[in-house]
This record gives structure tokens, C-alpha cells and sequence, in this order.
């Protein structure tokens, strides 16, 4: 309880915690002193930290807390996609960053405890696990900074890693004053134990387990409250054809910039579609750390509007070509399962309609052609959708 520090007699210091210990027996008495039975074997802090072991025996003898998710990747048929992943881990050519879940926060029956039920489809279970491997190189916690996108095993297309981002919060009580997290999606995840070095990378223990980032609607809805999808679902892409968001969830890979308020002027007329293309760009994958002062231009949806992505101080601002409204980036970097998203304050306005004037001549043209089906241009009203990011910065 009081995680008494033992001086041992190699020399060695131990503070004995009980997730440490996993201790299977307490308290046996012998006619010189005490002992204590424990579940596995004890590591001297200088053969962890000189990285003796490959991660793969790390994972079964040194770190604690992970029997859950060592024992299924024990258990793999040889030759599966879960077993090459368990024979990289203990490749020594490989130097990779892992981060593997603690048992807490893993269920031992079906998930009524409201806890992550492992898959039991190795393929499947192999793909989760994918994405808690960074292929980067061995990042320490140290070495992990806000908004550092982490590129992992998980391909969103061949070549193309789904990744995880950084986010890291003070806190007076941690080893460093801080706390680390990892987003992925709209999810974040805590390193609760960091820095298990093994031989061939190093080992961090999360407090809950990295989903993969699911398509742009289902991801973006967790966000509360959500951002406005209407403003994509309003408008269709050719006759009788999609929404703009099901465009987005069919495309390879997009980035996507989504206002989390939809407050248009609501004296102007603008073609609705021409404006929310705007905030779509196909077969690119933007980061918010990959953007300077110098800007990065991009092309949007509709093949003929460019936006353009400057850094502004603290912020990422997006341009209209026409700079009617601009917009600014209000939480960066949010993954999906094609793509990424970033979520704006406002709508990036191109250039109002001009009025048409009322003339005879264009009120009988307009009467003669009430029988031909509308195009988008569309009156947009003053409602909004209003979300509080508690961010004003990249």
C-alpha cells in the first residue's frame, strides 16, 4: 500500500507496487524472514533500460499488465498475419515504437463489464494490433510533442499509413509534469506506463486500446455536438446522385475541412455545391504539420477552386480564392478511415452571387423555364450548429 523501496542484494532498487508485482502468494513465513511468490520473474532496472530483450520477450517476461493481449498473440496459428506481427516484435533487425493496452481495460468474457472485447479472428485482431505499431523508429515518451503524427503499420491504401497524433496535457502529479496521450479519431488514449526499452524499440502500456478510426459520418458523430453535416448532406453530386459526405466516404483517400458552424449570410445567394467542394480535396492526405508560412495550395473537390492552408501565429487559417470568408482550424487532424479531417469555425465562403435584376423580359423567361428541374444554387437560412472546441490553435 505504501510501495515500500527495497534495496536488494544485486545491488538493484525496487518500489514494489502491486500491478508490479503480480503477486500469486503474500505473506509466506520462513525461520529467517519473508517471502513473497509473484507471477513472474523481476528485471533489474539496468537490463531494461540497456534494451537486453527484443520486445516480443518483453511483452511475455518484463511488462506488466498485458497477459490479455500477450496470450492471444501467443496463441496464433503459424503462419497468420497475428504471428508474423509476434515474429516482428522479436525480430532484432526491426526498430519500432509499441503501444500495447493494459489488461484493466480489456474484458475476460463478452463485454458486459463494458470493457474492449478482443477479436477472435486473428486477421482481425492482426489489423488491430497494426495500428498500434509506429513505424517511425523508437520514440520515447520524451520524444513525443503535441500534434506529432505517428505513421503506423495500418495502410489506409497501400502506402499510405493510417496514423496517430500526439496530444499531450499538464499535469503536476506525472514523473515529467505532463501527461501523453494519442488520438486516434475522435478517441484519445493515455501512455499510462512508458518506456519499456527493449533491444529492438521500445514499449508503451495505454490505458484503453487504439481503434482504427471508422468512415467520416459514424467517426465525425462522437463529436458533441456534432459539426455540421448538414451542410454536406444538402447537397447532391449530379442528378440523383450522392450527398457530398457519401462522396467523401467512397473516395480512396481525402482530407476534409468540416465547419463545426454553419452560420451563412442569409442575404446572399451562393451555389451551395460550389461551396462545400470547397471543403473537400480528393487523393490528398494534409496534415496540420505539414503546413508553413509559406502555405500549402490545394485543389478542391470541383476541380477548379484552389484553397490554400498558411500558418497565421498560432493558427492554420484557410483561404477562399476569393477571400470573401476565410475560415481558421479549430482542432486539427482528426483521422478517418480514408482521410483526415479538420474541423473549422466557419464555412469557407467563395464569392456571393450577383442579383439578377427583375425585368419583363426575365420574368417571362423565368415563368418559361419553372418547368426545368432547379440547379444548386440555394438560399442558405441563419441556422447554425454550434460546438465548443476549447481550441483556437493548431
Amino acid at each position: 500500500v505504501n510501495e515500500p523501496t527495497l534495496d536488494m542484494t544485486d545491488g538493484e532498487t525496487y518500489t514494489f507496487r502491486a500491478f508490479d508485482l503480480e503477486v500469486d502468494l503474500l505473506d509466506e513465513r520462513t525461520i529467517n524472514g519473508m517471502a513473497h511468490r509473484l507471477t513472474r520473474v523481476l528485471y533489474p532496472s539496468s537490463m531494461v533500460l540497456s534494451g537486453e530483450r527484443t520486445m516480443g520477450e518483453y511483452l511475455q517476461n518484463v511488462v506488466p499488465g498485458v497477459a490479455a493481449l500477450n496470450g492471444a498473440i501467443q496463441a496464433a496459428e503459424a503462419g497468420s498475419p497475428l504471428d508474423q506481427f509476434r515474429q516482428a516484435l522479436e525480430d532484432p533487425e526491426v526498430a519500432l515504437t509499441v503501444m500495447v493496452p493494459d489488461d484493466d481495460v480489456i474484458s475476460e468474457d463478452d463485454g458486459a463489464d463494458g470493457l474492449f472485447v478482443l477479436p477472435t479472428d486473428p486477421g482481425v485482431l492482426s489489423v488491430l494490433m497494426n495500428y498500434h505499431v509506429i513505424v517511425s523508429g523508437v520514440l520515447t515518451s520524451e520524444e513525443l510533442v503535441d500534434y506529432q503524427v505517428l505513421p503506423t503499420a495500418l495502410e489506409i491504401v497501400p502506402g499510405i499509413p493510417q496514423v496517430l497524433v500526439v496530444q499531450t496535457v499538464d499535469d503536476p502529479e506525472a514523473d515529467d509534469g505532463r501527461l501523453v496521450l494519442v488520438r486516434h479519431g475522435t478517441r484519445t488514449a493515455i501512455i499510462d506506463r512508458a518506456d519499456y526499452r527493449a533491444s529492438n524499440g521500445v514499449l508503451h502500456v495505454l490505458g484503453s486500446v487504439l481503434e482504427p478510426p471508422d468512415a467520416f459520418g459514424p467517426e465525425l458523430t462522437r463529436v458533441t455536438p456534432p459539426p455540421g453535416f448538414d451542410f454536406l448532406d444538402a447537397i447532391i453530386v449530379g442528378p440523383n446522385g450522392p450527398t457530398v459526405r457519401e462522396e467523401i466516404e467512397r473516395m480512396d483517400l481525402v482530407t476534409v475541412f468540416l465547419p463545426v458552424s454553419v452560420e451563412l449570410p442569409t442575404d446572399l445567394n451562393f451555389n451551395l455545391s460550389e461551396v462545400a467542394s470547397a471543403h473537400v480535396v480528393e487523393n490528398a492526405l494534409v496534415y496540420s504539420t505539414q503546413v508553413t508560412e509559406e502555405g500549402i495550395e490545394l485543389m478542391a473537390l470541383n476541380g477548379v477552386t484552389p484553397v490554400r492552408l498558411i500558418v497565421d501565429g498560432d493558427t492554420i487559417r484557410l483561404e477562399s480564392p476569393s477571400g470573401w470568408q476565410n475560415a481558421t482550424i479549430v482542432q486539427p487532424d482528426v483521422q478517418i478511415a480514408n482521410g483526415v479531417v479538420h474541423l473549422i469555425d466557419q464555412p469557407l465562403l467563395l464569392q456571393p452571387l450577383e442579383p439578377e435584376t427583375t425585368t419583363p423580359e426575365t420574368t417571362a423567361a423565368s415563368t418559361a423555364a419553372s418547368t426545368v428541374p432547379p440547379d444548386n444554387r440555394l438560399h442558405i437560412t441563419g441556422d447554425s450548429c454550434q460546438h465548443n472546441t476549447g481550441r483556437n490553435s493548431a
